[in-house]
């Protein structure tokens, strides 16, 4: 990030003001700058940067302005934050949210299945999606076109952004409008049917460049190497900035999602046999086609954003993001309690929400999120601060009306017959879930000793209420009113931080911060579950490597989960148990080498451990256990080789996936195997001078999984195994004006 050194300067007696231009109006310019921006690379990033429409944007990050609220450089904050940036994304073709992350960042892993779940740090981060620093509800198949880069939080960032996960928070940036005309449209294809169409373009809408815009949109028709899966998606997401002045900008963004999908991410995969999964085709189906199939699962997702930064003099802005989600669902799950493992025989139920187009009532998430900020830098003696004061509110009201828990017809795993199962189910529920958080916060960032010490002191407090309508077996086509338990609470969440930077390409950090998150279930006694509480001690190194070009981090965690909620087999519900610890060590290694090779490298250590856990025989239950589908060990490594010269144009990446074996499910009943999956992908980038507008063409394909080794992605329970894809093609043309 750029800043502008404009200086005003004031004293009396021994106490001095010094107010510097800072970079928030650079953070909020047209053209977005996540890369590296020191030297000869530096300068070469910028200008393809403004050629391509922020799509080359390097591997490297020298800052993460969303998730920090802040224009402070990654290695003078005491914490751990990761950033995917755009050019990973378009490396290695990325669809989900989940391959931009398990790829990319060290200590994420697959959570449960629902939505798109995480853990991090050995600990889930349901709850924990952020856009634009705003939370987000809990949804499947986020998107990915209109992402300039996803940036990971490591560890609890309560202080900042209230009620999240002790693990972390994930917080997607957009892509903003540039000034400069940028246009593009890509065309996907590759195995198990797979085809994706995308178009990004943006320009100035006015001859002074003060109004500008971006469209992305996207439209993706897969299947799927598993029997009956597939996948309809239609996106588009336009937004506008508005800068009238340099001290003054407004951004307003949209996005629309409508999706349709047979799926078994939440769905019954492969269930364990013994100790292992079960000795069956990765591919075969276990669900019922004859209800997947005929009631899709699907979403309808809106959602409408503002941000706009004001300067009100130098080195003080005042920042207000707001966006409004409304998610309209339906879902048809079918999962498995019981297995003969002799015979194959196993039960199986289902958990039904019609949604749309039904006679029943539209099952929604809706949520209303905003916060301000007002930022200043300012000298006191021999200190320099930079200082955060905000306030933020979250309200969400969820609705599902539907079936769940009916028994439909058994399967056997090793000889499949699908049987159709009744459409008149009979065990109704419905729920209306409420939540209403505000917080307020501040933080000041204290750096002396020549720019050498920076100490990091922040506060919050939340003040939160939780509401719940339950029923099951009522009528499902008129709500029944049970009544509502309202439940409000409050809580404080501190955080400090001490980085020593004795070079200014090298610093160590620590930190102690708690946080507050909330129950993210429904207990099967209709209980209303206390807040989850999270305490994390960290420390670590970070360096600034090659001209900067390239960033490495190295930290070690000890992170303590009270309350913390797990799922109940065979069920939607969670129960409680007292408390989990993760504890481990970390490394990221992203950025240039020099301006023919780039790479990223991660590896992570974690013991992930319920340390207390009464279940209702008062056993102990699952004290001592390791957590489901946490690795101990896992790595990334991705190396890509950019020719110049007479081959310029040509770029070649190969990368490998390791990942440790993980206890299956939080019982330790089974594992599933450790593997190592080798990618690799080859471009080319040529002027199609031929063409009418000459584009850049862009011809480039990735191969996943190279060698076809079979393993598994996660699960949380003997039922829910997920395979990973074999090998897989995924070709692409790109053109650009």
């Amino acid at each position: 990030m750029k800043y502008s050194m404009l200086t005003r300067c004031a004293s009396a007696g021994a106490l001095s003001f010094t107010l510097v231009y800072p970079a928030l109006a650079q953070e909020a310019l047209p053209t977005i700058d996540i890369g590296s921006a020191t030297g000869r690379a530096g300068a070469e990033a910028t200008d393809k940067q403004a050629e391509l429409g922020g799509r080359l944007t390097g591997y490297n990050s020298v800052g993460a302005p969303t998730s920090s609220k802040t224009n402070i450089p990654i290695l003078k904050t005491p914490y751990a934050v990761q950033v995917v940036p755009r050019e990973t994304m378009d490396d290695r073709q990325v669809v989900s949210v989940k391959d931009a992350l398990l790829e990319n960042v060290s200590s994420v892993s697959i959570g449960v299945q629902y939505y798109d779940q995480f853990n991090i740090r050995g600990l889930p981060a349901g709850g924990s999606l952020y856009r634009n620093g705003l939370r987000q509800m809990n949804t499947s198949g986020f998107e990915t076109a209109n992402l300039q880069a996803i940036e990971v939080l490591k560890g609890p960032a309560a202080m900042l952004f209230g009620r999240v996960e002790p693990g972390g928070l994930i917080d997607f940036v957009p892509k903003r409008p540039q000034s400069t005309p940028y246009y593009s449209i890509q065309e996907q294809a590759g195995s198990f049917g797979h085809t994706r169409t995308l178009l990004d373009a943006t320009g100035p809408l006015t001859e002074d460049k003060t109004l500008a815009y971006r469209v992305n949109l996207s439209y993706l028709n897969k299947n799927s190497f598993r029997d009956f899966v597939n996948t309809e998606s239609f996106f588009i997401a336009p937004t506008v900035s508005w800068r009238p002045t340099e001290r003054f900008t407004l951004n307003v963004d949209g996005e629309f999602q409508k999706s349709s999908w047979v799926d078994d991410l939440g769905d019954l995969g492969i269930p364990a046999v013994g100790r292992r999964p079960a000795n069956i085709s990765i591919s075969r189906y276990l669900g019922d086609p004859n209800l997947t199939t005929k009631y899709r699962d699907g979403q309808e997702r809106v959602l409408f954003a503002y941000d706009w930064t004001y300067e009100f003099t130098d080195g003080w802005s005042l920042t207000n993001r707001l966006s409004y989600n409304n998610v309209d669902y339906r879902q048809a799950v079918t999962g498995g309690y019981s297995l003969d493992e002799a015979t194959g025989n196993m039960l199986r139920s289902v958990w039904f929400v019609p949604g749309p187009n039904s006679s029943y009532p539209v099952s929604y998430r809706r949520a209303v999120a905003t916060n301000i900020d007002l930022k200043g830098k300012f000298e006191t003696g021999i200190f320099s601060h930079q200082t955060l004061v905000g306030f933020d509110y979250f309200d969400y009201e969820g609705k599902m009306v539907g079936h769940c828990c009916n028994d439909i017809s058994a399967i056997n795993i090793y000889a499949p017959v699908y049987t159709p199962s009744s459409d008149q189910l009979t065990s109704n529920f419905s729920f209306v879930d409420k939540d209403k958080w505000r917080g307020i916060y501040a933080q000041d960032q204290i750096s002396f000793w020549d720019d050498r010490v920076h100490l990091l002191i922040g506060g919050r407090h939340d003040w939160a209420e939780s509401s719940v309508k339950r029923n099951f077996g009522g009528e499902p086509l008129a709500y029944t009113d049970m009544g509502r338990v309202v439940v409000p609470t409050s809580a404080n969440s501190p955080r400090v931080g001490v980085v020593l930077q004795p070079f200014p390409w090298l610093s160590v950090y620590g930190n102690y911060t708690r946080s507050y998150g909330s129950s993210n279930g429904v207990s099967s006694q209709n209980a209303h579950l206390p807040p989850q509480v999270g305490t994390q001690f960290e420390g670590g190194v970070k360096a600034e490597l090659l001209d900067r070009r390239l960033t490495a981090t190295f930290a070690y965690f000890d992170i303590t989960k009270k309350n913390i909620t797990r799922p109940v087999p065979g069920t939607p519900f969670v129960r409680p148990i007292g408390a989990a610890n993760s504890r481990g060590v970390e490394f990221d290694l992203n950025g240039r080498i020099n301006e023919n090779w780039s790479i990223i490298a991660t590896y992570s250590h974690i013991d992930a451990v319920v340390t207390s856990d009464e279940d209702a025989s008062g056993t102990g239950g699952l004290t001592g256990k390791r957590l489901a589908a946490v690795p101990r060990n896992s790595a990334n490594l991705w190396v890509k080789y950019e020719a110049d010269g007479v081959w310029k144009g040509l770029g070649l990446g190969a990368g490998v996936v390791y990942v440790d074996i993980r206890p299956g499910d939080d019982a330790n009943t089974f594992e599933l195997p450790a593997y190592a999956r080798v990618d690799a992908m080859a471009s080319y980038r040529f002027k199609a001078s031929l063409l009418p507008w000459s584009p850049d063409l862009t011809f480039q394909i990735n191969v996943k999984n190279l060698a076809g080794t079979t393993y598994y992605e996660g699960s949380f329970d003997r039922f829910s195994v997920v395979p990973g894809a074999p090998r897989a093609f995924l070709a692409s043309l790109r053109a650009e004006f």
